[in-house]
């Protein structure tokens, strides 16, 4: 008989934890061993309905009434896999998978145990491989990530099917894992019995081979220190001195930022390099990433944020008060507020300023003296260049009195005799 006590030999009485179940082998064997584990554990389950076969709601309910049974509370949680991928364009597998995981996080528990097995985490790696995964895919599953606990990833399908067997432990047989037209299927029924032909501990080796890969991702990942990217407000910049470095370390740098932001899916390695290679563009260089993400080069780094809005274009009376524009909040007043504020000389605004966007042809003497062309201005200000339309200028003519958050020019300084405008620009969330 399978000692079930091996399995969950890092389980205690002091955590809460929550079960996926679904009814099949692998998932009521971890419930039994829960079940019969001494000192008795807190845990309870969820079992999710994904509306993709008849059965599924009838497995559903065989799970709740095995949990009633044994006084283990049990939710079942009903989702539409079908009509969330026609939604968001996705295959049925990651629907599937996204739906599922949504149903079990947010829950209050220390962990969330899932059933995945030795044999998962082989084809799981095979999968990674054959779509051109870095090492990171290749690592496999680990029997503890985050808040996600594998207590059976030691054990074999072989293992798990004797555990239930030598222990009565009643499962049910989903219809779809015969199915072929899924990738896993494939790899589970049609290419690894190949492969077992060719040396019959290919699950160990594979898993073996994760783990050794697993090693040099960790050393590679430790070498990526990000303590010198800034992230916040929805938005990230890396210096260009860690994008120099060994591409495998600055592929990592720009892994750890991403997943800083909240975002761990949907990248691939084009995307990692094309960020890295924005180190080697002109400044305003971009790349579209997935997530609705930009990368652009801002002179000594790149900035990884939201897609910026195109602001439309705009010309308004120059006047007191608050004025909304499409790009932020501008204030103009005789009182300072909040914030940076440039003081300007009320009188030497001419009557014919108005408040507007940059437009070809204008120009700006900036404090002090010397006029030049307000792009090569902004550019000498470093402002990078999915930024410069947003700006809003008070403007005479081709005139540039100030460019507001950043400078006047020397025209509508301030002496002791002038009459003082407070002029304050707050940037809207783009």
């Amino acid at each position: 008989m399978y000692n079930h006590s091996m399995n969950l030999k890092d389980v205690t009485a002091k955590k809460k934890y929550l079960l996926a179940v679904s009814g099949g082998a692998d998932s009521m064997a971890m419930l039994d061993m829960f079940v019969r584990h001494e000192p008795k554990l807190h845990f309870s389950v969820v079992t999710v309905d994904h509306s993709l076969r008849k059965e599924s709601g009838s497995d559903c309910l065989f799970v709740q009434q095995w949990c009633a049974q044994h006084g283990v509370k049990c939710d079942i949680v009903k989702v539409d896999v079908n009509s969330y991928c026609r939604e968001k364009g996705v295959s049925v597998e990651t629907g599937a998978r996204i739906l599922r995981y949504e149903a079990l996080n947010g829950r209050q528990c220390d962990y969330i145990c899932l059933a995945h097995n030795k044999d998962d985490n082989a084809e799981s790696v095979l999968m990674h491989i054959i779509r051109g995964s870095g090492l990171k895919g290749a690592t496999g599953m680990q029997t503890f990530s985050g808040k996600y606990f594998r207590p059976l990833l030691e054990m074999t399908k072989k293992e798990v099917l004797q555990y239930c067997q030598d222990n009565a432990v009643p499962f049910v047989t989903d219809s779809t894992n015969s199915d072929c037209n899924y990738t896993r299927n494939f790899l589970r029924h049609k290419v690894i019995p190949l492969l077992k032909q060719i040396n019959g501990n290919v699950i160990d080796n594979i898993v073996q081979f994760a783990e050794n890969v697993a090693l040099d991702q960790q050393y590679l990942t430790d070498c990526a220190v990000t303590d010198e990217v800034v992230t916040g407000e929805g938005k990230a910049f890396i210096p260009d001195s860690l994008l120099r470095q060994h591409p495998a370390v600055a592929y990592r740098v720009v892994d750890k930022t991403l997943a800083a932001m909240g975002v761990v899916n949907d990248f691939n390695r084009t995307h990692y390099l094309s960020v890295i290679a924005l180190k080697d563009k002109q400044s305003g260089s971009r790349v579209d990433l997935p997530h609705g993400l930009t990368a652009y080069n801002d002179y000594n780094g790149v900035t990884i944020c939201k897609s910026f809005a195109t602001h439309s274009d705009y010309c308004l009376p120059f006047k007191e008060g608050y004025i909304q524009l499409p790009s932020g909040t501008l204030y103009v007043g005789k009182r300072p507020v909040e914030g940076f504020c440039l003081r300007v000389d009320a009188k030497k605004i001419p009557p014919d300023a108005v408040i507007r966007t940059r437009r070809e042809g204008d120009v700006f003497t900036k404090f002090g003296g010397g006029t030049k062309p307000l792009k090569k201005f902004l550019i000498d200000k470093k402002i990078p260049a999915r930024m410069r339309d947003a700006i809003p200028l008070i403007a005479s003519d081709n005139r540039i009195l100030v460019v507001c958050g950043v400078e006047i020019a020397d025209s509508v300084k301030t002496d002791d005799k002038s009459e003082i405008y407070y002029i304050n620009f707050t940037k809207g969330k783009n």
